[in-house]
């Protein structure tokens, strides 16, 4: 089947063809993306739109109500042709608990009038920060009713219009026998002025008939399963159209930053209990309050066009290729023979080889001989390519250890001979059996040894400078992760043999030599420091500038003696790691305090014997084409 839907792509007419088909299934199914989405859009547009009414209604009233608290309170400040004010009246009542028969009258009268400015209105609570005491106005008594409750508001809460939920205010009153209906209620501070002063008397707290409410939404086709809600920004519920309030944590938006503006959300779609709801928001910034409704996304069928449109373009598109399959049903066999072969050598398979039929001579014949010839002489060059380039790696390599490890033998053997002629033979003896193990380890072929095992020959090579010289002390600061990556074998043993050799103070008994590693940044890329300091005999400013130089040339064509061995090492690891790393000296201005540093990308001896071929140079032979 695989190779069937190939041959259909072979030719150039049945390219065109499909290019054709392709483009018309594109087209028809763009098309029908676009037009459904318009088909939805209006489709839920058109249902959402009694929805937006109802919540822009919904959230003016809510609104109104409180930006009309302050003018509701208007009768506290007229007088009704008696000597003293409401406002007068109700100060005394706050400071005193109690009123006159004619203060009473008078209060009353003024509560009684602002009852009558708003036909929702239902109650009044009074709450006394002076003798922390709630009082429940009743409109039918025209009396105060004490209120057993004493948590108390802040007293440094301004004169701002502060929105009660009907649990806050019934937790306050204990129920209101009267009310059966929710409530929600709107606090301001009171405020006693003076000539010097401003004291708080306490809050005032008009009630509202929140099912009032309702009949802004009764006048619109809703779905029965819509839900409008009003909720502060702590998910306190004012309004709730189903008078249910569970899990509206749920359904609490984020909260704008900073604004007192009126900020509107267009419908989206949110999951609520386990329902798929439309979902639209209006934020009041100035009274920080949430108006929302939910209605199910399933009401009002708003994909229905849009997945029919979407339907017949599948149908167009699948009767398009049943056509263009019917069309074309011809073998494209060698077409097939030659992509495979092409995959085969992009897979670096360099062996593979077209079979070529035994007649004919056309031109897929002619294109399959021309491919296996450039096989061949790609794989020709490619083989001697790579003999070459890892044969001299490897002779350039080994040269470069064997020109280290005679000039390290040479110095070992002449601090044994001073053992030997001083007397201390079994000193001698322990000196040739760390040299036995330095030299056993250099028995094993590999070329690329971790830094632990390096730092292991190290530490042979001290015990072995440790029986001449015992004037110095040494410290190795290498962390644990470093000790896995690899370099080549005998980088760090000269280094520390140029220290005895050129750098260590006979005269001193404080000699001290430390080998350091830590990660540094280059470029965006991570590499390993290795530092091999000491504050031993100063070095001379043009012998630095000497041995810069000897650094920066290839060991085998510098014609200077001086730094031959460290220039070695700088070339094994440019040769292993590329030209970009190295050895790189420091000095204080006075010579003093010599440091050499090595800088190595992090490989592990395995990934550099893969990447430099350690192993058989010979590529494997190459087998037989296949049909051949």
């Amino acid at each position: 089947m695989k190779h069937f839907f190939l041959e259909l792509i072979q030719g150039f007419y049945s390219k065109l063809f499909l290019f054709c088909i392709c483009s018309l299934c594109i087209f028809t199914m763009g098309l029908s993306i676009i037009i459904g989405s318009i088909a939805r859009d209006y489709e839920q547009e058109k249902y959402l739109r009694d929805y937006d009414f109802a919540l822009t209604e919904l959230h003016q009233s809510f609104a109104g109500k409180c930006e009309n608290f302050t003018s509701l309170l208007s009768p506290l400040y007229h007088n009704y042709g008696m000597s003293e004010t409401g406002y007068r009246v109700l100060s005394t009542f706050y400071k005193n608990g109690s009123l006159s028969y004619t203060q009473n009258q008078l209060l009353s009268s003024a509560l009684q009038n602002i009852l009558a400015l708003d036909p929702d209105l239902v109650g009044i609570l009074m709450y006394s920060a002076v003798n922390n005491t709630w009082h429940l106005y009743d409109p039918m008594y025209q009396n105060w009713e004490p209120l057993d409750y004493t948590l108390d508001y802040p007293d440094s809460l301004p004169f701002y219009t502060h929105i009660l939920s009907d649990d806050t205010i019934r937790s306050i009153t204990g129920g209101i026998p009267s009310i059966t209906s929710p409530v929600f209620g709107l606090s301001g501070t009171i405020y006693e002025y003076s000539e010097s002063s401003i004291h708080v008397l306490g809050r005032l707290v008009l009630l509202f008939n929140a099912a009032a409410l309702d009949t802004y939404q009764t006048s619109y086709a809703l779905e029965p399963d819509s839900y409008f809600l009003i909720t502060g920004i702590n998910g306190e519920v004012y309004y709730s159209s189903d008078r249910h309030a569970a899990d509206v944590a749920d359904l609490l938006p984020p909260t704008p930053e900073h604004t007192s503006r009126v900020i509107k959300n267009d419908a989206s779609l949110k999951s609520w209990n386990e329902t798929w709801y439309y979902n639209a928001v209006i934020y009041n910034g100035r009274h920080e309050f949430f108006v929302q409704y939910l209605t199910p996304r399933s009401g009002g069928n708003t994909n229905y066009t849009q997945r029919l449109i979407f339907l017949l373009a599948l149908f167009l598109c699948f009767l398009s290729a049943g056509l263009y399959l019917l069309s074309f049903s011809m073998s494209a066999r060698r077409v097939r023979v030659i992509k495979k072969g092409m995959d085969q050598i992009g897979n670096n398979n360099l062996t593979y080889r077209i079979r070529l039929p035994d007649k004919g001579n056309d031109e897929f014949i002619q294109i399959m001989s021309g491919f296996n010839m450039m096989c061949d002489k790609l794989q020709h060059n490619v083989e001697q390519s790579y003999i070459s380039e890892i044969k001299q790696r490897r002779a350039e390599l080994k040269a470069l250890q064997t020109s280290i490890n005679p000039h390290f033998l040479y110095n070992t053997l002449e601090m044994i001979r001073a053992q030997i002629n001083q007397g201390e033979n079994r000193n001698a003896a322990q000196m040739v059996l760390l040299l036995s193990k330095i030299y056993r380890s250099q028995l094993g072929r590999s070329t690329y040894v971790s830094l632990d095992n390096e730092i292991e020959q190290c530490e042979n090579l001290i015990v072995l400078y440790q029986y001449r010289f015992g004037n110095f002390e040494y410290n190795f600061d290498i962390p644990f992760d470093f000790l896995g990556y690899g370099l080549p074998k005998n980088t760090l043993q000269p280094l520390i043999e140029n220290y005895f050799v050129h750098g260590l103070d006979s005269a001193r008994e404080d000699n001290y030599l430390e080998l350091s590693a830590k990660w540094i940044d280059s470029d965006g890329k991570k590499l390993i420091c290795l530092s091999l300091s000491n504050d031993g005999l100063p070095i001379s400013e043009e012998a630095m500038n000497e041995l810069k130089e000897k650094l920066s040339q290839p060991a085998f064509e510098s014609t200077q003696m001086r730094g031959f061995a460290l220039s070695n090492i700088n070339d094994s690891i440019r040769l292993t790691f590329g030209s970009e790393y190295g050895l790189y000296p420091e000095a204080d201005v006075d010579g003093a305090s010599f440091s050499i540093k090595l800088i190595f990308p992090p490989v592990t001896p395995d990934e550099l014997k893969e990447k430099h071929g350690q192993g058989s140079l010979d590529p494997p032979s190459r087998p037989e084409a296949p049909g051949n």
